[in-house]
């Protein structure tokens, strides 16, 4: 009898080796994920469009002006405003937008998604609603250097959304609110694993939510062709300097600058 049962053991024992490598196999492959193209980007709050007619401001002027640490620009102060603000009062008259890049640690980020649409790990991705996109931003700030952005100076903005876990009716309380600005050659040069955290997975995966989140840190992000959604965070406690080219009442366009201070 005490043989047999060693033997039962060590069997189940064997079985489960084989198991586990074959597990592992297949969260990886579950797990597989890219940097979001702008393609992908399903709430778009605003979106560059071609516009050769916009005259443009003297980039190089105003550039030494804001290095020397002048409030004002052509004699116009920088408007304090919250994102939410922005988005309803600027956006809708922009026709251009530029983000002022400091020459220090900024709140960058990058949005990701699934490299299968079938997988649903996400706290917001419902089946009647599918939204496989999440973001990652750096806990303490990110260099310019490491995002491939050249600091102070002017850089165009591509489009704009809001946070991925915001793009639906739901609210998740225990999430950031925030918004970002997806900048013209904006990526990530050291990436952060593929971006799955235990805080943003439903209730299906939560239960294992650090042992997934520490295989994601095994493994990295697959990067697609074309531009990628990733650029600067707004969120309370970041400030965000924002150039915006608007249509004017006299048929023009005009410069307004903003320091857009919070989300809301």
């Amino acid at each position: 009898m005490t043989d047999q049962t060693n033997d039962s053991t060590a069997q189940r024992i064997y079985e489960a080796e084989k198991i586990i490598p074959e597990l592992g196999r297949i969260l990886r492959t579950y797990l597989r994920r890219r940097f979001v193209t702008l393609d992908d980007v399903k709430n778009k709050l605003w979106e560059s469009q071609p516009s050769p007619s916009v005259a443009l401001p003297n980039v190089n002027t105003r550039r030494k002006m804001l290095v020397a640490g002048l409030k004002s620009l052509d004699h116009s102060p920088f408007k304090k405003i919250t994102f939410v603000e922005f988005a309803s009062q600027v956006i809708p008259k922009t026709v251009k937008m530029d983000v002022w890049i400091e020459p220090y640690l900024g709140m960058y980020g990058a949005l990701v998604t699934s490299c299968d649409p079938a997988v649903r790990l996400l706290k917001w991705d419902f089946e009647h609603a599918r939204n496989q996109v999440s973001y990652y931003d750096h806990t303490n700030g990110g260099h310019p250097d490491d995002w491939g952005l050249e600091i102070a100076c002017w850089t165009p903005v591509l489009l704009v959304t809001k946070l991925p876990h915001m793009w639906g009716p739901n609210d998740f309380e225990e999430l950031e609110r925030g918004a970002m600005f997806v900048l013209e050659g904006c990526r990530d040069k050291y990436g952060i694993g593929t971006a799955i955290f235990k805080k943003i997975l439903n209730n299906t995966w939560s239960h294992i939510g650090d042992a997934l989140e520490e295989l994601s840190h095994q493994m990295s992000l697959e990067v697609p062709e074309g531009p990628l959604a990733s650029g600067v965070i707004v969120k309370d406690g970041h400030t965000v300097q924002v150039r915006a080219i608007v249509h004017s009442d006299d048929g023009g366009t005009e410069e307004e600058i903003y320091n857009i201070v919070s989300f809301d």
